[in-house]
Order: structure tokens, then sequence, then C-alpha cells
């Protein structure tokens, strides 16, 4: 009794656990093999399992996950900036909204201030609400201001009914027939989850 009391004092107490982002499966792996190597040998050259170790510290550091994801069910898009997540509706799917927040390491979730999210220095544009998302699309476009891609929960015919042209459309039919979207920056590029887990994408870091 002594013992659980502790215990869940400690676990009460600021930092006592941090969120940090998911390791790749290489990472572990090569993190697994460099501490077998240091427990297996007795020997000096039991110390080269350091090597491994730190390898996979920093392959797990550098490892690029998705700035943004839409989610296949066509209810949710999230996006992460500055060790916060913003959704745009945090009270529908909560399950997949904690499972992109596990895999970014972050803890505060907010919600987004309009039904839509643009990304300026990729041309890039989230639309959840087609109707405020168009409107938005004329005030920019009328600025000058360059759209290449939009993924949307409407459909791609209602942006063309408004003479809106836009290069690539990744319309709510797209996102639910390849299983929700992982999007990536620096380039710009789309990895369509039913690729990687059937019909359950939640994230992608396997």
């Amino acid at each position: 009794m002594l013992l659980c009391m502790i215990a869940k004092n400690i676990a009460l107490l600021p930092g006592a656990a941090i969120q940090v982002k998911a390791v790749p499966s290489h990472s572990l792996a090569i993190f697994s093999f460099g501490m077998l190597w240091v427990c297996i040998w007795k020997k000096s050259w039991r110390w080269f399992g350091i090597a491994p170790i730190i390898l996979s510290i920093l392959s797990w550091c550098f490892f690029e996950l998705p700035i943004a994801y839409v989610n296949s069910q066509n209810d949710i898009m999230a996006y992460q900036s500055k060790n916060t997540m913003y959704v745009s509706n945090t009270k529908r799917n909560t399950f997949t909204t904690d499972v992109w927040a596990q895999e970014w390491g972050i803890n505060q979730i907010k919600t987004w201030d309009q039904p839509y999210h643009h990304f300026p220095e990729l041309n890039l544009l989230l639309i959840v609400s087609p109707k405020d998302g168009i409107q938005y699309l004329h005030e920019i476009t009328d600025n000058n201001a360059t759209i290449n891609t939009i993924i949307t929960f409407g459909y791609e015919r209602t942006l063309k009914k408004h003479g809106l042209r836009i290069n690539k459309i990744i319309d709510r039919n797209i996102v639910q027939h390849e299983g929700g979207i992982a999007i990536y920056n620096n380039p710009l590029r789309f990895c369509f989850l039913k690729t990687y887990f059937g019909s359950r994408p939640w994230c992608i870091t396997h």
C-alpha cells in the first residue's frame, strides 16, 4: 500500500513523465544490437557496442516525421507546429488524434482557428469545410497567392464549379480510398497510408 502511494505521488510530480516522438523500427533494432554487444562480451571490445547505440540515437533524432495527417474517415486533419498539435476537430476520432500526438511526442493539443489551414511555404491548403475554404481561396488568389495543392473533405467537382483551377486536388474520395494521408515537406510529398497499413492507417513510424 505504501509503495503504491509513493509511486503515485512520484508519478504526479512535474516532469515525472515526458512525451517524446516515436522511435522508428530501424533505430530500435540498431540500439538493441549495440546493447546486446555491450552485455554479451566481457573484454574491452564490448565497448564497440557504444557506436551503434549512438548511431541509433542520432537516427532517431533526425528521423523525419510528417508535418500533417489526414484521417481516412474524412473527419479530422492535424498538423504540428512548435510542440503543439493542431486538430481540425478535437471532439471527433480522439483515438486517432492521440496516436498522432504520441508519434509526434506532443502533449498540447489545440483546435484549428479556421476550418482550413494554409501552408504558404508549401503552396498547400487543407480544407475541412469546403464552403469556408473556397471563400478563403478566392481571397488569397485575388491577392496573387499561389496554391498548387489542396486536400479537402469536399469533392473536386465542387472546387471546379467555383472556377478554381488547382494543379493537384486530393478530395474525400481519394483520402478514403488511399486510407488517409501523411504529408511531408522538404520537398512536399504525400504518403498514402493504405500502402503501409491496409485498413488501419494511424501513423507511419514503422
